[in-house]
């Protein structure tokens, strides 16, 4: 009966009159709220609901906002966003932006402070796939059928996109819903309409692998129940995606390439060979060798062509794509040999572009960290060095 009493103080705390309060008083009703959700629901979904209100109140006046926003993202963190959902009320706000209140406020927030990957309490991928996605193809419908709304829609449809990291860590369904995502990740990043998509899926699918295992490559011996099911699902979608990605940094390069600097693709690039890296630690060994040897046969045929400017971009590319292999700490040891090998030529030579030098260079300093048993013996060292 006490707590319940404290509702209508903790309300009063959200009056206009307090405002002055509420860098003080803020932290504390984030912690009421925490405290009190799974007893009190209804009761605290009322405050929710309530600091949701005055904070449009506040927006409208042109007021600062920011000791709301930071309660709202710490409510989000705490309650996570399956239960937070329902105070998005995005359904009613599709159409017209303007009418009513007017919630994407709260994706927007979430996407600056980058959706909240480790932060927000673990939730499930399949709500993501059923709630999220959906609105993010009505928001791309209609930003096809306006062009006086469309730039709203699409940055509508990249900030639901941002939500996927949050969903990846920590996921409690990566065996079921994982699956059946796989091939809309796939063409998602694709898409150019959304370049900023790309950039979500990659943090997501890193965030999958330090939330499955602590050590690369677990192996399903020492797997057990749940653990054992995760464990295949995440290999077989890894060894499906790594292709895909290996194939998206090269598109990437040459359309970086082709736009004679018009167009840069670097941190695209840069985010999908870290998610090369990630998946590479628990996509089947057999299609990680498979896709080294490819790409080591076509480095090889590469440099011996790097007078051509479009081979340096290959070259470079396929640089890039041996560091995130290297990077994830599962090549075999004849297949590292063989890389440093390749990439040795690359470094000593004077007529190597300045571009491949660079690239090689990178290659040679995340071999010497990742296969320092290797690479820096005596003998090996030595041969560097020279």
């Amino acid at each position: 009966e006490c707590i319940v009493k404290c509702f209508p103080i903790m309300e009063t705390i959200l009056s206009a009159d307090a405002i002055f309060t509420w860098n003080d008083t803020m932290p504390v009703l984030v912690h009421f709220i925490t405290m009190l959700y799974d007893d009190y629901k209804s009761q605290v979904n009322a405050l929710i609901s309530v600091i949701i209100k005055e904070r449009t109140k506040l927006a409208a006046k042109q007021e600062s906002t920011h000791s709301v926003d930071q309660a709202t993202l710490s409510v989000i963190d705490s309650i996570g966003m399956e239960e937070f959902w329902p105070h998005l009320k995005l359904h009613g706000q599709m159409v017209d932006a303007t009418k009513g209140s007017n919630n994407w406020w709260i994706l927007s927030l979430l996407r600056i402070r980058g959706g909240g990957a480790g932060q927000m309490k673990a939730g499930k991928l399949d709500f993501f796939f059923h709630q999220v996605l959906p609105m993010a193809r009505q928001s791309d419908a209609m930003s096809k059928k306006s062009s006086s709304m469309m730039n709203l829609h699409k940055t509508r449809v990249e900030n639901l996109w941002a939500l996927f990291p949050a969903f990846c860590a920590n996921a409690t369904d990566i065996d079921s819903a994982l699956p059946q995502l796989t091939p809309i990740l796939m063409r998602a990043m694709n898409d150019r309409r959304y370049p900023a998509i790309l950039a979500f899926i990659c943090k997501g699918l890193a965030a999958l692998v330090p939330d499955a295992f602590e050590e690369p490559m677990l192996s399903m011996e020492s797997a057990e129940g749940n653990d054992e099911a995760k464990s295949k699902v995440l290999q077989a979608q890894c060894s499906i995606l790594i292709p895909a990605l290996f194939k998206l940094v090269g598109v990437l390069y040459k359309e970086q390439n082709s736009s004679n600097g018009q167009t840069d693709c670097s941190k695209d690039i840069e985010n999908a060979s870290m998610a090369i890296a990630s998946a590479a630690r628990l996509a089947s060994e057999d299609v990680v060798r498979n896709i080294f040897k490819k790409l080591l046969q076509k480095l090889l045929k590469s440099s011996q062509r790097m007078e051509d400017p479009v081979q340096v971009g290959e070259t470079s590319s396929l640089l890039r794509l041996s560091q995130a292999l290297v990077m994830s700490k599962v090549l075999a040891t004849d297949d590292i040999v063989l890389l440093y090998r390749c990439i040795k030529p690359m470094i000593r030579a004077d007529t190597t572009p300045p571009q491949v030098e660079k690239r090689a260079y990178k290659v040679l300093n995340e071999l010497c960290k990742a296969y320092s048993d290797l690479l820096l013996k005596p003998e090996q060292l030595k041969d560097i060095c020279e």
